[in-house]
């Protein structure tokens, strides 16, 4: 019986993980988008969903389901999977794209600032160019004003931490922080410690 609710769901531990800001290839996307689960009415999640639903499944054209992260999808469902148009709206960008049965079959994610993500010959600040998006758009500024960030806004860090691009990293706490509050973001990996000690500037060369 075809009805519309607002539920909460329970997602399976191979639901849509959250997209990084590092992304650099499609097999991460492919397997954030076609690792969707069948979706039930189950009151325990902090996961939310707004739409049509049939024989208690979700079911329509028009539905929004929210993830426990802030993740956004709106769009068609099928049997309680992404089906049809939609798109996924992430903390740094949207994909856009059709699905079939729940599985990814074509789109294109878009960083806020404009920046196409794309599978073939990604080229964005490589070897042979360092520009960011913005200095694409906008060209490259005078020698003296050259940006150390796309946006060019330079946060204040506390002295002897370092500028990851989405927070600081402060070896006191080993935590990624929020710029603004200070609030800890994650723990990075060894694999991220290793790139932010070798590669990430720090406050005190600023």
């Amino acid at each position: 019986q075809a009805s519309r609710r607002s539920v909460q769901w329970f997602p399976c531990p191979t639901a849509l993980p959250r997209l990084q800001p590092q992304l650099t290839s499609t097999t991460q996307l492919a397997g954030l988008l076609n690792n969707t689960c069948s979706m039930t009415d189950l009151s325990f999640s902090t996961s939310k969903f707004d739409g049509p639903t049939h024989n208690g499944r979700f079911h329509g054209e028009a539905g929004e389901y929210t993830f426990a992260d802030g993740t956004v999808y709106r769009g068609g469902f099928k049997n309680g999977m992404f089906h049809g148009q939609g798109t996924l709206t992430f903390e740094n960008g949207v994909f856009e794209g059709t699905w079939d049965n729940g599985r990814e079959a074509g789109g294109q994610f878009i960083f806020n600032d404009g920046l196409p993500f794309t599978k073939e010959n990604w080229n964005y600040c490589s070897v042979k160019d360092r520009r960011f998006w913005s200095e694409y758009a906008d060209g490259i500024k005078p020698a003296g004003e050259t940006n150390r960030t796309d946006t060019g806004i330079k946060p204040n860090l506390p002295k002897g931490c370092f500028d990851v691009g989405n927070g600081y990293y402060d070896p006191t706490t080993k935590k990624v922080h929020e710029y603004d509050t200070g609030a800890e973001l994650r723990k990075p990996s060894d694999e991220e410690l290793k790139w932010i000690e070798t590669k990430a500037p720090i406050s005190s060369s600023r």
